[in-house]
């Protein structure tokens, strides 16, 4: 298996496929179940050459919420600065040129590598000209292995530090104040030897606001920046600055000190974070590797006071000044920006805002000890960890993948392949088969510049680790067994291998698409520095290292470190206990349990007996199962583009544009062309009828060779009851399973598939390129056929399906239990949603199903089993009422588009007698309730009583002044001691705000965002975690909400924070002249604007406005608006021509407020400004009437006496049963859209 690696970016756009805000959970309160956290802090955007990397254990980064931050503009301190005497300037040098770069095949960009000529510091220059979206990023070669020994964390803090203002910029807010007026915003995370910083933003229609004022101090300024963005141009001012003259301010540090340590505080229960650092403590001691990076308030303080804490800042200011002096030179600086200027005009812009950066510092690199010394291998390690979890990792130590061999040839690439291929008679398929296993991974897991961990991960069901001795046996089998065939020098079968992975990998270059800039720019600078360090050419850093032709000697180096004593097991186990007496011979429990120092990992370790040891590395025997893979058969070869064919004489009317005759070659010019003129045009819709909609674009856009093939199949069965749906969720692991060996080589080569059960159907999408298409939806289609089949057949003629069957059911139930241990703000996230939608299945409701609570006898009853199963998925996909959408986009042209569509009809639904199509009346309809007013909530919720003269007096009351409904909760994990609150503020539903509310709803939560960040997080330090965004729930209810996770501060308190912001943030709006109110609006338009970087986001975008109109019925309510995002964009466009403003939509009498605008009249930022402010008065202000808010607490364990104290007061619901009662007292919104209206 491949797992992916990437570093968390947030989201551009908060309008998009149909949703209204970032995603924050399933839309119909129905919990997702997500994989294992991956780890950041590697590649993301450039093209691996990595066949098989192994799920990351490692390498966790450290990474900031996004930054929006403010405070005092005072500068008590003396700020640090360089600069550079004129006399030492001298021109800046070309190191790579763009015609010198390697490129895929269809990259229109534009690249340089240069070294300024005022400092040496060396800058990657992108120019794109037509990315809506312009970023940098500074990527430094400094990380939490350079913190002293007294200040653990400080790399880490000190990252933090950068953003808190500079010299010329000193207000602590002001970059990020700056960036999200430009539609923009800012992250970083601090990694073991590096740092990265990175920033966005969408240049906008206003480019001579006065904001860029300081950039245009004369003439030749203004020259230099006349093609550069004032966007872009302003931020690189600012971010230049980070590494010329930051503050680092004491009241500063007070405070951030309290946001790192909250930070600190919100992963102590996560099982990625606990890993970690286990490893790290229990390495070797000299090492920097050992060091804890994340740091907390005590450990960079040295056992400071919260509340008595002037001595600790003044202590620590110097530590972060010299870690600044020392590390943050243009020697360990690289740089990239993209933007839409010419390079010379980019380069010319960086050279004037990072010229001040100092000269490269020269210090010597102390010398390490071996991370991983002979006392630190051959051990096997017991973990307990948080959630219900079954692993073993394997993990062995080899030289750092910079290491010269290693580079050169990839001989890992071709042993992770082996190790990790799940074809028939591999290690991951007997396991399979056996029932031992859930997934398999393979490839380095951890990388610095002296070492590497390289391994094996698997996930296990309940009965492999009853077997963990078998399956050790096995792994070491299939290692001798590789082992085997690269000591048989007259073989040439890892040659093959190796050149198989090599062309795909040249494919997949070939046709990579530019993917997010952000992303891109972050990746860059990284690759960039990892480039310079070995001394490679910086015009392969698109490509990376290309491994030379296959060396025998090299993969039989690096198979020596498969061996037990030079590896780490880690078994982690929620089925160990202190209690456990395992005698197997992989097991610790002759050892005593340890916890780990700042995580609170509970361990045990043995080192490995020698006989086990002696078994694994000369295996008795192998297991006759076990053969290595055939090579593979599905690699393509077909790369023709359709809208490249020479007869376009066979092409439907319909499916030519304007340039399509123009733009037929492969010229970067008409690429360009395409581009600007075609990707927004809509699918067309070629068949409507029976049930069955179809949609199809042909690309032109993007050019590659690659279709996708969506299907949305929607039944009333599915979510008919808490068991049909599960019983829809068990087939999806089963296909999944069963699938598996079959589509493994298909799937290495480029192709994919996904099935998924929603509430509404089935959905599942296919893509890859274009000739394996066809072949690959016939054989998913056949096999979800002849699978219910199967199943209906029962156990006794299929025991294996049987076993899958059970596995499934053991594994869908342990990740139900496990979303019980979600974080305070998931567990907020989800009540609330539970409460405000009307026909839910609670989580409970799922777990009855599996453990038959209630039942009579005590045993489970009516247990689901597989034929069960198999009735209901065959209703719900092929033998019932449904109703069919698709979505064929790519490398096709109408007819092969009709083609696959006969394949899908052909198989699912021609020999399904039951098969009606889904009348209108029968469509799953989903709606979410009205929350109460206060006044509303005073009638609900029974009056106390209270005595007065000794006259009982019934007092109505709700439990505060502007939350008047609140449901609490208690964390599960009893460790869990952090505290969350989810505030949703109710501003209506679709279809009564139109075009015109919603699109002013997303200008204020625009602006929510950085200010509520500012207030709560930044200024009050009420918790790491702050958010705020617009969040759609069923059936088009629309809500503003504020998110806060805190390790220090009661809920209750919380909620007054949140009140006092608010009140703060109206007075705010209130002094916003119109001109900000008008660069704010065009900040969002230029989000919502943003193109589609890649195919599959164009794909994704048209899907999601398909599948938004499903669940209405009526001819204008069921076609999809593929234009509604630019509506909404052209709500907010000013007209600032005009010479009066015109009445506000919410002005007047109330009969006309929800009326919805269909075509938004032009106004100017003045009226904009009076909208926004109506909107906010009406629905959010604590003193208007029409006010819906609710509060979803999550208590930590510390706190759960205050949970108890509010049982039973009026307003609280401390129950899902007080849930149910309540939502019987509530209307429920209109369930209809806001396109497609009068």
């Amino acid at each position: 298996m491949t797992s992916s690696q990437f570093k968390p970016l947030r989201l551009l756009r908060g309008l998009l496929y149909g949703m209204l805000a970032a995603s924050k959970g399933s839309s119909f309160a129905i919990r997702t179940f997500p994989n294992s956290p991956s780890a950041v802090g590697l590649t993301n955007g450039l093209h691996s050459m990595k066949s098989n990397s192994f799920e990351k254990i490692g390498s966790l980064a450290f990474m900031k919420e996004k930054n929006f931050r403010g405070g005092s503009s005072s500068n008590s301190e003396s700020s640090l600065h360089s600069t550079i005497s004129p006399a030492t300037v001298t021109a800046s040098q070309i190191v790579s040129d763009d015609s010198e770069f390697i490129k895929p095949q269809l990259d229109t960009r534009s690249y340089r590598v240069i070294s300024l000529g005022t400092n040496n510091l060396t800058c990657l220059l992108i120019s794109d000209p037509m990315s809506d979206v312009e970023s940098g990023s500074v990527h430094v070669h400094a990380g939490h292995f350079e913190d002293p020994n007294h200040r653990p964390g400080l790399a880490h803090f000190h990252e933090h530090m950068l953003f808190m203002g500079t010299e010329k910029y000193d207000g602590e807010n002001d970059f990020e104040a700056y960036l999200s007026r430009n539609g923009g915003y800012s992250n970083a995370y601090t990694d073991m030897e590096d740092t990265n910083y990175y920033f966005a933003v969408a240049p906008l229609n206003n480019e001579e606001n006065d904001q860029n004022a300081e950039l245009n101090e004369n003439n030749q300024q203004q020259r230099v920046n006349e093609a550069t963005s004032s966007s872009l141009a302003g931020a690189l001012d600012r971010f230049g600055q980070f590494f010329v003259s930051p503050l680092f301010r004491e009241d500063a540090i007070d405070r951030e000190l309290r946001a790192v340590d909250s930070e600190y505080n919100n992963a102590l229960g996560q099982d990625n974070w606990r890993s970690y650092q286990l490893l790290k403590s229990e390495c070797n001691p000299d090492h920097p590797f050992h060091k804890f990076g994340c740091g907390n308030y005590y450990t960079l303080t040295n056992g400071g006071d919260m509340n008595d804490n002037s001595q600790s800042v003044a202590n620590l200011r110097p530590d972060l000044v010299k870690f600044w002096e020392d590390h943050y030179h243009s020697g360990n600086l690289k740089l990239s920006v993209l933007g839409r200027a010419s390079l010379d005009n980019l380069q010319a812009t960086v050279e004037q805002s990072f010229a001040d950066v100092r000269p490269p510092v020269v210090t010597s690199s102390p010398s390490r000890v071996a991370a991983f010394g002979p006392s630190q291998l051959g051990i096997l390690r017991e973990v307990v960890p948080v959630k219900e979890t079954r692993t073993i990792r394997l993990s062995f130590l080899t030289p750092s993948m910079d290491d010269e061999e290693i580079r050169k040839y990839h001989p890992s690439d071709v042993i992770s392949h082996l190790l990790g291929h799940e074809s028939p008679g591999s290690l991951h398929a007997l396991l399979n088969d056996l029932g031992y296993l859930n997934g398999l991974s393979s490839g380095t897991s951890l990388g610095a510049s002296d070492f590497s961990m390289f391994g094996v991960s698997l996930a296990l069901t309940p009965k492999g680790m009853e077997k963990r001795d078998e399956v050790l046996d096995l792994v070491f089998q299939w290692i001798a067994l590789i082992r085997k065939e690269a000591n048989n020098d007259t073989s040439q079968l890892l040659s093959k291998f190796h050149d198989e992975i090599c062309q795909m990998n040249e494919v997949g270059f070939r046709f990579s698409e530019n993917g997010d800039p952000t992303s891109f720019c972050s990746s860059a600078a990284d690759k960039l520095t990892s480039i310079i360090n070995v001394g490679d050419d910086p015009a392969t850093l698109l490509r990376g290292s290309k491994a030379e032709a296959f060396s025998r000697d090299a993969v039989q180096d690096f198979m020596g470190f498969l061996r037990p004593e030079n590896a780490l097991i880690t078994v982690n186990d929620s089925g160990l206990s202190s209690t456990s007496t395992d005698k197997s011979e992989t097991s610790a429990a002759t050892s005593e349990w340890k916890e780990e120092k700042w995580y609170g990992a509970k361990y045990r370790q043995i080192v490995i007996a020698s006989d086990v040891m002696e078994k694994w590395n000369q295996p008795p025997a192998i297991d006759p199962l076990l053969k290595l893979p055939d090579l593979n058969k599905f690699i393509p070869s077909d790369f023709s583009l359709r809208c490249e064919d020479d007869d376009l004489s066979k092409v439907k009317a319909d499916e030519l544009s304007p340039t399509v005759v123009k733009t037929a070659g492969n010229s970067h010019s008409s690429i360009d062309a395409d581009k600007k003129d075609n990707q927004r045009d809509p699918p067309n819709k070629v068949v409507d009828q029976n049930g069955l909609r179809v949609w199809t674009k042909m690309d032109r856009t993007f050019r590659v060779p690659k279709t996708s093939f969506a299907v949305s199949i929607t039944s009333p069965k599915v979510y008919q009851t808490p068991r049909t749906i599960t019983l829809c969720r068990l087939f999806e692991k089963v296909l999944g399973d069963d699938l598996n060996s079959l589509l493994y080589d298909a799937m290495s080569t480029g192709s994919s598939y996904s099935i998924s059960v929603t509430p509404s159907g089935f959905r599942y999408m296919l893509g890859g390129y274009s000739e394996k298409i066809p072949d690959l939806l016939n054989t998913v289609t056949s096999r979800i056929v002849s699978l219910i089949g199967e199943m209906k057949e029962g156990k006794e003629l299929h025991p294996d399906l049987h076993s899958k069957f059970q596995k499934a059911t053991i594994n869908l139930l342990r990740q139900t239990k496990n979303c019980q241990l979600d974080s305070p703000l998931e567990t907020a996230n989800y009540n609330g949603r539970v409460l405000i939608e009307e026909s839910v299945w609670h989580l409970d409701n799922y777990l009855d199903e599996f453990v038959g609570v209630g039942s009579d006898d005590g045993q489970d009853r009516d247990s689901m089993t597989m034929e069960e199963c198999a009735i209901v998925v065959e209703e719900s996909i092929m033998n019932g009422r449904l109703a069919t959408e698709a979505l064929v986009m790519g490398n096709i042209r109408n007819e092969g588009a009709l083609e696959l569509v006969e394949v899908l009809q052909k198989i699912l639904f021609e020999n399904s007698p039951n098969y009606r199509p889904l009348s209108p009346d029968e469509n799953p309809s989903f709606r979410s309730l009205k929350l109460p007013t206060k006044e509303e909530a005073k009638i609900i919720f029974p009056p106390s009583a209270a005595v007065t003269n000794g006259v009982k007096d019934m007092i109505l009351e709700t439990p505060s002044a502007g939350i008047p409904t609140i449901y609490q909760s208690v964390a599960v994990n009893e460790n869990e001691n952090n505290n969350a609150i989810e505030i949703t503020m109710q501003t209506g539903c679709e279809s009564q705000l139109g075009y015109e509310g919603i699109a002013i709803l997303q200008l204020i939560s625009h602006m929510a965002y950085p200010s509520a960040f500012n207030q709560l997080r930044t200024k009050e330090q009420l918790g790491y975690i702050v958010s705020c965004f617009l969040k759609s729930t069923a059936g088009g209810a629309i809500a503003l909400c504020v998110d806060i996770q805190s390790a220090t501060t009661l809920p209750e308190v919380l909620e007054e924070r949140f009140e006092a912001w608010l009140v703060l943030f109206r007075e705010e709006l209130e002094m916003m002249t119109p001109e900000v109110i008008a660069m704010e609006a065009e900040a969002v338009i230029a989000g919502m604007q943003e193109r589609d970087q890649t195919l599959s986001q164009e794909i994704s975008r048209y899907w999601g406005e398909i599948l938004g109109t499903q669940e209405y019925v009526g001819e204008k309510f069921s076609e999809p608006d593929f234009d509604r995002i630019d509506k909404l964009a052209g709500v907010l466009m000013c007209d600032n021509s005009a010479s009066m403003s015109t009445p506000s939509k919410y002005d007047g009498d109330s009969s006309e407020k929800s009326k919805p605008i269909s075509q938004p009249s032009k106004k100017t930022a003045l009226d904009l400004k009076h909208q926004i402010i109506d909107i906010f008065d009406k629905y959010l202000a604590i003193s208007s009437q029409d006010r819906r808010v609710l509060s979803a607490r999550v208590y930590g364990h510390t706190s759960k006496e205050m949970f108890e104290n509010n049982i039973g007061k009026p307003g609280f619901l401390s129950s899902y049963d007080d849930v149910r009662q309540f939502k019987q007292y509530l209307s429920s919104w209109p369930n209809a859209p806001y396109w497609g209206q009068p």
